[in-house]
């Protein structure tokens, strides 16, 4: 799609052909340089999502393993809806599907995902090769901040008087006994807890105004001083277990805000018994 957009800018098909040399053939452009030519910023979420799974078809070909699944789910799901987006962006007069883009069925089983249980089936090679794609991973998630870049669907069981709050459903079946049907209804993390702590700092810095500074270390300071990593789910906070990446609501912002704004002793005690941290 990289070249086929190309061509429509320029008008040109020989623009994604390299120079020719003499007596060898034509070739045409890698992957990497012509998204580099249509997407020229080297820190856009979708470009960097590309690299990344070009990055795994180079180095993966000969340890390419059902389980790096659970590793890339999230990178290739944001592909799916990245090539959609820009094929809408790019050709918005050709024809398209009415069809919602689809969600890759990516199943595992945790136990299946140990590291011994890796090493004992694929070698300590593997297994080491999976740690590093990981943290890889991880750290780019963390880096780019960005659901073009890796989305996370997860599922979450939620006793509420809200149903439009849960993520599985139980309905009620003849005489009040519960229905052996289960609706289950993905909830996009992104979405409901979309700040890793650094664009959350950012974010309640941007509110407070330039009269507060608000650093990401008194953003730590308030998560610690609140407690609010006490559950790996809440309105507040979820941990992807997958990544081990903390993320944070836009109520957990607002919160942090309001706490600055009407208490102005909040920040210095939290900093205070931060630092003073066991």
């Amino acid at each position: 799609m990289t070249k086929a957009q190309l061509i429509e800018s320029s008008g040109r098909e020989s623009v994604i052909f390299y120079k020719k040399k003499r007596g060898q053939p034509r070739r045409s452009l890698s992957v990497r340089d012509a998204l580099e030519r249509v997407i020229p910023e080297a820190k856009d979420a979708v470009r960097r999502n590309v690299e990344q799974i070009a990055d795994l078809r180079d180095h993966a070909t000969h340890l390419l393993i059902p389980e790096l699944e659970a590793v890339y789910a999230g990178v290739f799901q944001a592909g799916v809806f990245n090539y959609v987006e820009q094929r809408r962006k790019w050709f918005p007069q050709a024809p398209s599907s009415q069809a919602t883009p689809p969600l890759l069925s990516l199943v595992w089983e945790r136990e299946q995902l140990e590291p011994k249980v890796i090493q004992k089936r694929y070698g300590k090679d593997v297994l080491k090769f999976m740690q590093e794609q990981r943290d890889r991973v991880q750290a780019a998630e963390q880096e780019v901040g960005d659901r073009r870049f890796s989305i996370s669907i997860e599922y979450k069981l939620v006793l509420t008087k809200k149903p439009k709050d849960a993520d599985i459903a139980l309905g009620a079946g003849p005489g009040g006994a519960i229905a052996g049907q289960i609706i289950e209804v993905p909830k996009d993390v992104s979405v409901t807890h979309p700040f890793t702590h650094r664009r959350a700092a950012a974010e309640v810095q941007k509110r407070l105004g330039t009269g507060i500074r608000f650093s990401t270390y008194d953003f730590q300071a308030v998560v610690h001083g609140e407690k609010v990593k006490k559950d790996d789910s809440s309105p507040f906070h979820y941990l992807m277990k997958q990544t081990g990446t903390h993320c944070y609501s836009e109520h957990f912002v607002q919160h942090v805000v309001q706490k600055v704004q009407e208490d102005a002793g909040f920040l210095k005690r939290v900093r205070d018994r931060y630092r003073s941290r066991a």
